[in-house]
């Protein structure tokens, strides 16, 4: 019969009374007494002591303040914790902790071999605590479990099960990532996507800790893009056997955490190879050493990664596979299999196997509150002890006058503003992020009871929601913690208040599981999808009425307008601009080296970086005739790590289910020559895409042929000055853009950041930028427009103005070579 909640917290307190009974000999019992002596001293040495300088006595003001608190300190524990018998349990298992010595040693003073050491130490002794209070039932319930494996029983991360790795990370975070590794990583994997009979097989020795598991995932080339791994594993058809290979150096195991020294097993993430086809990375259990003597088996090179920032209570390590055999049952296959005779069937939908590695993301957002409630705790309790300055200094400091202060208590920090404003704000975070870390869970629990009927509905919601929070958290909590390090002063450097370990510890978390970078943009990206979206039965409305909307006050073919220098008529501009860049088509990319010097490769490489294009977009490019543009911004889409080929995903249903979407490319120029340069370029580099799509388009950018609400961003490169109303073409460019769309214009400026350097910047330009134009192209005229029509373009925050008027917000722009040119970014909200 099963136990309500009341009924086992109050059982497993019985079993691990009476454990702590039986184990406590007499030695350990002289210990403790001894330590509660020296205990006892300690605190009435510290009631006892006057402070003579106005410092006061510290146990009382703590007791004070906690006295002045105007709510329930018990409920808000118990509303922390889910509910009072979560939090008995925590207290259980850390008073159990502190109980015994092993676990009051501490790592300051300790090398590397002594801190892991201490850690497996401290490991052999909660793994004993462990089994007393996760199966004080018996061995007959983990007996029940190990028969009746499946996902719901066999989880290692249960709500007791996941207090008790939570207090034990507060205690010790080198002990906590060790079980971390074995239960969290290695335990859940097996669980995850291991068969029913795997997971039956595998359950008893990982939760008894009769093998020790690791997660070799990560390689020494390859983090955060899991489809690039480079271990094989082969399959040998006539042996029934994998084959596990490590075939480049880079290709090495890399940041492995107990690997080193302690790993027996581990899930290795490796490319699946059948008769000589490649099906991408999958997931084996390779045994690594010799379960009773700690050897290394034939096959596997295996090393250490040394000492580290922090946690060198785990021996992270690395590891190489050398034609290493494992029988063919050792593939998890709960989702895809490969039979006897070498046939693969393919997961029904392939991001179930994806779902369990959104676990650790999800944990770190609980981690990051849970981490900074402890450095907020130690600089709050500082700061209601610690004293300085009388309040009458203050007052007195103008008149200078010295007053009989010996027996005026100093002012606790805690009491000045300022304080305050450091501190409080770090307090009001842990409870946001502790809130939302226990909804991020909730969500992923309802995820992984979904997967269970192959329901996938959440999946991207959790994926995405997961990422940003995870870079979110853990960058706040980074920062939190040496911020709560810098209000305790001089005490905080120390190493014995907890802050050095404490942020050491924490340092890694902003970077595994994720680069923190890569998975906010993932976010960003699914937030900007989910405005286009929402936004998808409104983007066809009144298409071609729209298209002259923004072009309502025509300009009268009477007046006048520059080109360069001179005034021309203003029907005259399109058609003078047009043979300018006729002429220069040929020569347009080797003209621009030369007149820069090829810096202008850099500027559009720094544009596109600004731009940050990721896999779906739908990116207009105008005036981008020749690709300079479009073929970066392509680059750096087939480059992302998010990035698969939409066509080469092969059926209809999984095309739903993708998560990155069909990427199209549209290069706009309103003149013709411009456009065949460009393909003819496209032709020659290779750009022949399905997935991005490029598209040309012979068009006027102040009256594009493209739908309303349609576009994901628009860029503009060294080609708006040269149109005739740049009012129009950004108004144009804010009706084709989505909401949540952006503009960006690459352009040069008038003047540059200094007079001195404007005056250089024209002789320049006037003199030898036309005399280059003849000799390269044979064109001096086009070359004189050139420089003629930079010097009418607005100055940059005139342009910037132009922007906002056209509708755009948060118009800005960054100056490029001592402003020779800039670029200009605006959003469409």
């Amino acid at each position: 019969m099963a136990l309500n909640a009341n009924n086992r917290i109050q059982t497993l307190i019985s079993h691990l009374t009476n454990s702590l009974n039986i184990n406590n000999n007499d030695s350990n019992n002289n210990n403790n007494n001894n330590n509660n002596i020296n205990n006892l001293n300690f605190k009435n040495n510290c009631n006892n002591y006057e402070n003579k300088s106005g410092n006061g006595n510290c146990i009382e003001t703590i007791e004070k303040e906690r006295n002045n608190c105007s709510f329930d300190i018990r409920e808000l524990t118990y509303f922390l914790d889910g509910n009072e018998e979560n939090t008995q349990f925590k207290e259980l298992i850390l008073s159990t902790l502190e109980m015994e010595d092993v676990f009051l040693e501490s790592y300051e003073d300790l090398s590397r071999e002594q801190s892991r050491e201490t850690t497996m130490r401290k490991l052999l002794r909660v793994v004993e605590r462990r089994r007393a209070m996760m199966d004080g039932q018996g061995e007959k319930n983990i007996e029940s479990k190990r028969k009746n494996a499946a996902p719901k029983q066999t989880n290692f991360s249960d709500n007791l099960a996941q207090l008790f790795y939570d207090s034990v990370g507060l205690f010790d975070t080198s002990l906590a990532t060790r079980l971390a590794v074995h239960f969290g990583l290695f335990g859940a994997t097996v669980l995850g996507q291991g068969t029913d009979e795997q997971r039956a097989q595998y359950f008893e020795s990982i939760d008894r800790v009769q093998i020790f598991g690791c997660f070799c995932m990560t390689e020494l080339g390859h983090g955060s893009y899991v489809k690039g791994i480079e271990t094989t594993a082969t399959f040998d058809l006539n042996t029934d056997e994998f084959i596990i290979n490590s075939p480049t150096l880079t290709s090495t195991k890399w940041w492995i955490g107990a690997l080193a020294e302690t790993a027996t097993h581990a899930v290795v993430y490796a490319r699946l190879i059948l008769k000589g086809n490649d099906y991408g990375p999958h997931v084996f259990i390779v045994q690594l050493r010799n379960v009773n003597n700690g050897e290394i088996l034939d096959g596997r090179i295996i090393g250490d990664c040394g000492t580290k920032m922090g946690r060198n209570g785990l021996d992270n390590g690395w590891a190489q596979f050398r034609n290493v055999r494992i029988p063919r049952q050792n593939m998890l296959m709960r989702w895809a299999t490969v039979s006897t005779n070498g046939e693969y069937i393919k997961p029904p939908k392939q991001q179930l196997s994806y779902a369990s590695l959104l676990a650790g993301r999800v944990n770190m957002v609980q981690t990051s509150s849970d981490v900074v409630k402890k450095a907020i705790t130690i600089a709050i309790r500082y700061a209601s002890v610690r004293r300085q300055f009388h309040s009458s200094d203050t007052e007195n400091q103008s008149n200078l006058i010295i007053t009989n202060l010996s027996n005026q208590l100093e002012t606790p920090l805690i009491d000045y503003q300022t304080h305050q404003f450091r501190l409080l704000p770090l307090l009001s975070g842990v409870f946001a992020f502790h809130f939302t870390g226990a909804q991020i869970q909730k969500l992923y629990d309802k995820l992984l009871n979904e997967i269970e009927s192959e329901n996938l509905d959440r999946l991207a919601d959790v994926h995405s929601t997961s990422a940003g929070l995870k870079a979110i958290a853990t960058w706040w909590a980074n920062s939190a913690i040496e911020q709560c390090r810098q209000c305790c002063g001089g005490h905080g450097y120390s190493a014995y208040s907890g802050f050095p370990s404490m942020l050491a510890d924490f340092g890694p978390m902003v970077t595994w599981e994720g680069d923190n970078t890569v998975l906010i943009l993932q976010t960003a990206r699914a937030l900007i999808n989910a405005v286009r979206n929402s936004n998808l039965n409104n983007s066809n409305n009144s298409n071609n009425s729209n298209l002259n909307s923004n072009l309502e006050n025509n300009l009268n073919s009477d007046s006048t307008t520059h080109f360069g220098f001179r005034e021309v008529p203003i029907n005259d501009k399109v058609n003078l601009v047009g043979e300018v860049f006729k002429k220069v088509a040929n020569k347009y990319d080797v003209m621009n080296d030369a007149m820069s010097i090829g810096i202008h490769r850099l500027w559009k490489d720094r544009f596109v970086s600004t731009l940050a294009p990721l896999p779906g977009i739908n990116h207009l490019d105008v005036a981008g005739g020749t690709g300079d543009i479009a073929f970066r911004i392509i680059d750096t889409i087939r480059n992302s790590p998010n990035y698969f080929p939409y066509s080469e995903i092969d059926s209809k249903e999984n095309k739903n289910n993708c998560l990155t979407k069909h990427s199209k490319i549209t290069i706009c120029d309103i003149n013709p020559e411009m456009l065949r340069v460009g393909k003819s370029r496209a032709n020659e580099k290779g750009y022949h895409f399905a997935d991005p799509e490029i598209n040309w388009l012979v068009g006027d950018a102040e009256n594009l042929a493209i739908p309303s609400d349609s576009i994901d961003s628009y860029t503009i490169s060294f080609g708006i000055r040269n149109c005739t109303n740049i009012e129009a073409v950004l108004s144009e460019a804010h009706r084709v853009l989505k909401k949540g769309g952006r503009f960006l214009c690459l352009e040069f400026c008038p003047e540059l950041v200094h007079p001195l350097l404007t005056n250089v910047y024209d002789v320049y330009s006037f003199n030898f930028i036309p005399i280059l134009g003849q000799i390269i192209t044979q064109d001096k005229d086009s070359y004189t427009y050139l420089v003629e029509s930079i010097r009418k373009f607005p100055k940059a925050r005139d342009f910037a103005n132009l922007i906002e008027k056209a509708g755009f917000k948060y118009a800005n722009y960054e100056l490029l070579t001592f402003g020779v040119c800039a670029i200009h970014s605006g959003w469409k909200i």
